[in-house]
């Protein structure tokens, strides 16, 4: 029975991982669906939820060694959690009518800010409080090892709640099926708790049975509305198949929605009203159907401008109507590359039969794989090549928009071939902040190509780009011409059109506008800079609105200029002062150990981010490779902390462990520099992508693993109470996480660059290093 006990104990401890990362990866989706999805909305939501994990472990972490019924709070707190997940999502899909924004339409950092900051807060802060909770009442072991084995068993629920999420249930199940089903298993987790409740008969049967009929009530609830149903209306409104009606509809309003669906790479959405269709992605509008005026000229200058383009590549935008446009010209040979099938699959439900009829035409090769990876990879010389994908607004697809990518495109196009991207732009005016943005984009590919045009049309700039010189042009008698020998049927791009699109002030002065120098950076794939100057493009729609969102955009804007020193400075200062005080005083000593939990927590997170990024880089958007990496990271960090819980007894000086395990990670980013570089040119590429890439994370998880409960066992020296310190020890390395999930991908990747990134962690690991080894050198002289 004790056996028994035990194992449901255990598995109480692992749900709390599992919840937090399978809960995680479904609610920040939602939020970016409310949200405009960039990096710095992704920052914050991440550094909320851990913000509000830390006060949990930190400060509700306090009760842990102070409850009278600990199993009995656990049970509660888990139950608490299966009900709240589904509402949290009700909630988040019901913010822009508790924010009075219209479907389509942005929101600005504030009101963002401030939403997810309340929203977030019951579920992680119960979230942060277990772990400190679970820490106490670990069986069978005392003091540090129970907190080693508690983050464990996390770490465990944590990696398995990450991979059945991110590569099974997200591409079958709904929102609210998911949070069921988390919510199911926690229910669960807190029936096997039941057998600690002591021995008072009537509290036991009492929670056996509301257990088991909450267990009963939420597999009800999870099942689809088509397959069992009983006569009680109240409980059938609140089936997940019903709940994820009724809450997409609030959240689409009059948009008209007619079908929403969850694929690996994002949330693909369907609205229509009469006969016209928008797709959204994540939130965000990626096309309307028909919109003849935006795939003509998407596709038509880009054709018109080569003498003969027999060979086109297409990368994105195909069931937009793009692809439409391009195939009434001479073509032999379309390669339509799209990522996604889903777009294509809802493209086929909900659009007439003439706009996907392209798709079938035997001219048409379509390709459902990563852009970037294609063009890589591909052995073809293309004529044309037109890139219709949105602006750069989040790091994966920056991707599109680098120097090293244009590069890649220029090596498979012909020594006449164009290349042609679309960028979203007023027709008449120009901001500051989008002149910067556009003036990135004209500068990078100037690094690449021999020449540039760029066309203002209706609501975007297009660049086209060109191997060699002489063949792309603004004669409006040439491109007529060769719309009359193709027998193009156009309404926008016409003959009674061109002379409109090709006014030669009109052209000349958005050019001019475009190619000023204003001491922008060229946008690369280790300094993704491009995707930050859309950040504060985006910031500037809000900045009349108040004068704090005004302050935040001068904020971002003044931060693009900073170099990496500047963003150390700070660090160093603190460093010093901390340095000096802990020569005289021992307290300060103490909290040495604390700083470095927060500075690995930083770290850890940031060697993720930096990781994937790399790998996308180097060998495309790959998401179930990009889920083995995180999955990567949980084995390192189980194995690290199964390791040093084994054999922390027997450490002779576990502070010269520690102070080993520090300088591992002062090491590691070296590693990973190293690794970019040798797989960025080619080299060994399979080896790369299946051996070296996978074995990064575990690693970096594994200094994590290893360094956590050790960090706790040598703390647990100067506070004997396994709760408080769990909860603190936690809470300080979530706080580290929160700040390396605000900066790194937002500011810190795309102003200072991936390597400068990694200077910046070996720096602030350096500065750890020797508080640490101050700490040794005077406690061994004081000794």
């Amino acid at each position: 029975m004790k056996t028994i006990r035990h194992k449901g104990l255990l598995f109480a401890l692992a749900m709390i991982g599992f919840t937090a990362t399978a809960g995680q990866i479904i609610l920040v989706r939602e939020f970016i669906v409310v949200f405009y999805g960039n990096e710095l909305c992704l920052g914050v939501i991440l550094a909320n939820w851990l913000l509000w994990g830390a006060v949990g472990s930190w400060l509700l972490g306090r009760l842990a060694d102070r409850l009278k019924r600990k199993i009995g709070t656990m049970a509660i707190c888990e139950i608490i959690l299966a009900i709240l997940l589904p509402s949290l999502i009700f909630a988040i899909r019901s913010a822009r009518v508790l924010l009075k924004a219209q479907p389509g339409e942005l929101i600005g950092f504030v009101p963002m800010v401030i939403f997810s900051f309340i929203s977030l807060a019951p579920v992680c802060a119960i979230l942060g409080f277990l772990f400190a909770l679970g820490a106490r009442i670990f069986p069978s072991v005392k003091g540090a090892k129970q907190i080693g084995y508690t983050y464990i068993l996390e770490g465990i629920g944590a990696g398995t709640g990450g991979l059945l999420t991110s590569l099974l249930m997200i591409r079958y199940l709904n929102s609210f099926q998911i949070a069921m089903i988390i919510g199911s298993l926690n229910i669960t987790a807190s029936a096997f708790l039941r057998t600690f409740l002591g021995k008072r008969k009537p509290i036991k049967i009492f929670f056996k049975g509301l257990t088991i009929l909450l267990l009963i009530i939420n597999v009800y609830l999870i099942l689809p509305d088509n397959s069992v149903s009983i006569h009680f209306e109240l409980l059938n409104r609140l089936k997940s198949d019903r709940l994820d009606y009724s809450s997409l509809k609030i959240q689409w309003g009059m948009f008209g929605l007619k079908d929403s669906k969850n694929s690996i790479y994002s949330n693909l959405t369907v609205v229509g009203i009469e006969d016209t269709y928008t797709f959204f992605s994540n939130g965000l509008s990626m096309f309307s159907v028909p919109n003849p005026a935006s795939a003509e000229q998407v596709s038509h200058f880009a054709m018109l401008e080569h003498p003969d383009p027999k060979n086109v590549l297409l990368i994105g935008g195909g069931v937009s109507g793009s692809l439409g446009e391009i195939l009434k010209h001479p073509t032999k040979k379309v390669d339509y590359v799209e990522l996604d099938p889903t777009v294509i699959e809802l493209a086929k439900n909900w659009l007439d039969k003439k706009d996907i009829a392209p798709l079938y035409d035997p001219r048409v090769t379509i390709e459902n794989i990563d852009g970037r990876h294609f063009v890589k990879n591909s052995k073809e010389k293309y004529n044309v090549i037109i890139l219709d994908l949105p602006e750069p607004f989040t790091a994966q697809l920056n991707r599109f928009y680098t120097q090293e990518f244009f590069q890649e495109i220029y090596n498979i196009l012909d020594d006449k071939g164009i290349f042609s991207i679309g960028v979203l732009s007023s027709a008449n005016y120009l901001s500051d902040e989008h002149q910067a943005f556009l003036n990135c984009v004209y500068q990078t590919l100037d690094t690449v190509f021999a020449d540039i045009i760029t066309i203002p049309a209706d609501d975007q700039i297009i660049f086209l780009s060109c191997k060699s010189k002489g063949i792309l042009s603004y004669n409006q008698e040439l491109l007529t011409e060769r719309l009359r020998q193709r027998n193009i049927q156009a309404l926008y791009v016409s003959e009674y059109q061109m002379p409109i699109w090709l006014e030669p002030w009109r052209v000349h002065s958005f050019s001019e506008r475009i190619r000023e120098t204003k001491n922008i950076r060229i946008n690369k794939d280790l300094q993704p800079i491009s995707y930050y100057y859309d950040m504060i493009l985006w910031s500037a729609q809000f900045s009349t609105a108040s004068k704090i969102q005004a302050k935040y955009n001068e904020i971002f804007k003044w931060l693009s200029k900073l170099n990496l020193w500047w963003f150390l400075l700070p660090f160093f200062v603190i460093g010093v002062l901390i340095f000096l005080l802990g020569n005289w005083k021992n307290g300060v000593r103490r909290r040495y150990i604390l700083i470095a939990v927060l500075v690995t927590g930083f770290s850890e997170i940031a060697f993720e981010v930096i990781v994937s990024l790399g790998f996308q880089v180097i060998y495309g958007y790959m998401y179930y490779k990009l889920g083995l990496i995180l999955t990567a990271f949980m084995i390192g960090l189980i194995g690290g902390g199964i390791t040093i819980t084994r054999i922390m007894d027997r450490l002779k000086n576990d502070l010269l462990t520690f102070v080993y395990t520090q300088i591992a990670i002062c090491i590691y980013p070296l590693l990973l520099l190293l690794a970019f570089y040798i797989f960025k040119s080619g080299f060994a590429y399979s080896f790369g992508a299946n051996v070296v890439f996978p074995i990064l994370p575990v690693v970096a998880g594994f200094m994590g693993g290893f360094q956590f409960p050790l960090a706790t066992g040598i703390y647990l020296k100067y506070n004997s109470k396994v709760g408080r310190v769990a909860g603190l020890t936690y809470g300080v390395d979530l706080i580290g996480s929160c700040i390396g999930a605000f900066l790194v991908s937002a500011f810190l990747v795309p102003i200072i660059g991936i390597q400068n990134t990694c200077l910046m962690i070996i720096i602030l690991s350096v500065i750890v290093l020797v508080l640490l080894l101050q700490s040794m050198i005077i406690s061994k002289d004081q000794s």
